[in-house]
């Protein structure tokens, strides 16, 4: 719980200092490409590239809003049945978010409860809900604070609330894509971190962070071989310009994963040292490389600790422009928890994008591929599990239509394709589809200066 106290106490003495700033001509999601003020480069940041168009950013604003989404699934019940159950779903999706962007801090804050209703098996229905929290503040021109709090509840991976249609691309490994989906299965996720950096000269700068998650099934004979988890760490980075727009540094990243099954405990821990280089094309155009070694130590109840090194590496590139944005990323590392006991090499891609392809209409596309491999079969042999490894694949693809100035128009396709074969919850029905349509209606004001 430390991370969580550190985060409050950072808000607590950042917030009164909120109607002292002016706000910014620009807002905060563009590099700025001057001789004194540095950057945070993707590997050492954490934050997620921008997922929206560059002519899409202003000062700040306040938007609400609600949708009705109707969605046929293809699988509602995999696992318990002898052949996948199709159903439709009709949802209430309110919204609410506020951005606020000024010349020393940027706040974005978003609420998205789901109310989901199945048919034919009324039994699912349901009540989702995600909260997020971004805030970032610049005391001087050389420090800087920040944290993100992102929180979800669901039992639909399809909903809105779930980062499966709404994750970020990262250039660190500090966000993971969850590795095993249950896609039906009520759960609790909360990521919890914060960063402090100080630029201590006028090419270098020096930062620090902690961070808290939580991985929770509350019904966990729903999801017979994964298991609740939760995990704590921290983060220190070097970062050198060497140009106006080249840096190279390392970080160093610290975590420990405690998963719980019944009667025992899993203990993973790992150290990550990762060189870094990234090169700013444009204010809005990066490309980032990050390679080096991680060492992982694995103790289990009744087990003999199990500890080796790995390589590790993270690629990652992120554009925005006046139409569109695009980010990608490839990371290579050993990670635990999400459900699972022991520690994984994990190989993960990850892509999105966003154009506006008209006037009024834009189209979305993302998509994630993850590999995992057990590094300690012995391990899971003496524990009594099967599972050595497997893969998710996971994509969507939208289009939306604004219809007026409060109305949009969207429909698309999502698809969850998994490969675990000792997970019951998907073993037997790995795949799952959604196809959907929805109708919004939003409203949303400037907040002037």
């Amino acid at each position: 719980m430390f991370a969580k106290e550190t985060l409050l106490l950072v808000l607590a003495a950042a917030m009164p200092a909120w109607s002292q700033v002016q706000p910014s001509a620009t807002g905060g999601n563009t590099a700025s490409l001057d001789d004194t003020q540095m950057m945070m480069p993707p590997p050492v940041s954490g934050m997620p590239y921008p997922n929206k168009a560059a002519s899409e950013e202003g000062s700040g604003f306040m938007a609400a809003g609600i949708s009705l989404h109707g969605a046929y699934l293809d699988n509602v019940l995999p696992g318990t049945t002898a052949k996948p159950v199709n159903d439709f779903t009709y949802s209430i999706l309110p919204t609410v978010s506020l951005e606020r962007a000024t010349a020393r801090q940027e706040a974005t804050v978003t609420y998205n409860p789901s109310f989901i209703f199945y048919e034919p098996t009324s039994v699912l229905d349901t009540v989702d809900q995600s909260a997020a929290l971004v805030y970032e503040y610049r005391f001087s021109p050389g420090l800087a604070v920040s944290a993100q709090n992102y929180f979800v509840r669901t039992s639909n991976v399809f909903d809105q609330s779930y980062s499966f249609s709404q994750a970020g691309v990262t250039g660190s490994t500090q966000l993971p894509t969850p590795s095993v989906i249950a896609p039906f299965t009520e759960q609790m996720t909360e990521n919890c971190s914060g960063n402090v950096s100080y630029q201590f000269g006028r090419n270098g700068m020096v930062g620090a962070g902690a961070n808290f998650d939580i991985f929770d099934l509350p019904n966990s004979s729903q999801v017979t071989g994964l298991y609740n988890s939760h995990s704590e760490g921290g983060s220190a980075f070097y970062s050198r310009r060497f140009t106006r727009a080249q840096y190279a540094g390392f970080v160093y990243q610290y975590d420990q994963v405690i998963a719980s099954p019944v009667n025992a405990q899993s203990d993973t821990q790992t150290h990550l040292l990762l060189p870094f280089y990234t090169v700013y094309f444009s204010r809005t155009f990066s490309l980032s490389v990050s390679a080096g070694a991680q060492h992982f130590a694995v103790s289990e109840t009744q087990v003999p600790t199990t500890a080796s090194w790995s390589p590790s590496a993270v690629v990652s590139m992120g554009w925005q422009g006046a139409r569109g944005s695009v980010a990608a990323s490839y990371s290579r590392t050993v990670s635990s928890g999400g459900g699972l006991l022991g520690a994984f090499n994990t190989n993960s891609i990850n892509a999105g994008g966003t154009w506006k392809i008209a006037r009024t209409w834009t189209a979305s596309l993302g998509g994630a591929y993850s590999v995992i491999k057990n590094v300690t079969p012995n391990v899971a042999s003496l524990l009594g599990l099967t599972y050595l490894g497997g893969h998710t694949i996971l994509g969507n693809v939208s289009i939306a239509h604004a219809m007026g100035e409060h109305f949009n128009l969207g429909f698309g396709y999502q698809r969850l394709h998994e490969d675990y074969g000792s997970v019951a919850v998907i073993a037997a029905d790995p795949d799952s589809d959604q196809g959907f349509v929805t109708v919004t209606y939003q409203f949303k004001r400037a907040m002037g200066r």
